[in-house]
């Protein structure tokens, strides 16, 4: 939030025991500053303290600011394709990093 107004938006929703399907969200004007990958690390760390180990992610195939995301908090993340959407899961781990 800045001077009252949203600027971005980060969430996770739990999918069973361990694992939550994530989502990020930042307005046009705060985009490419890097607060997507702050909260997106930021979630990381509340999700593995309430004992999730790993996200579930479902993007636009032609979303490049999300795969670009998606490489920095996950390199090794495989993306299955179809119909024009990309869906992977990522481990969450025990680093600080992520």
């Amino acid at each position: 939030v800045v001077g009252g107004g949203v600027v971005g938006v980060g969430r996770y929703f739990r999918q069973g025991v361990a694992e939550a399907e994530i989502a990020v969200v930042v307005a046009d004007a705060w985009q490419r500053q890097g607060l997507a990958t702050r909260m997106l690390s930021r979630l990381a760390g509340q999700a593995r303290a309430a004992g999730i180990d790993r996200f579930t992610i479902t993007m636009q195939a032609d979303n490049r600011s999300a795969i670009r995301l998606l490489r920095r908090f996950s390199p090794e993340a495989r993306l299955a394709h179809s119909d024009g959407i990309y869906e992977t899961g990522v481990p969450l781990g025990a680093g600080g990093d992520q």
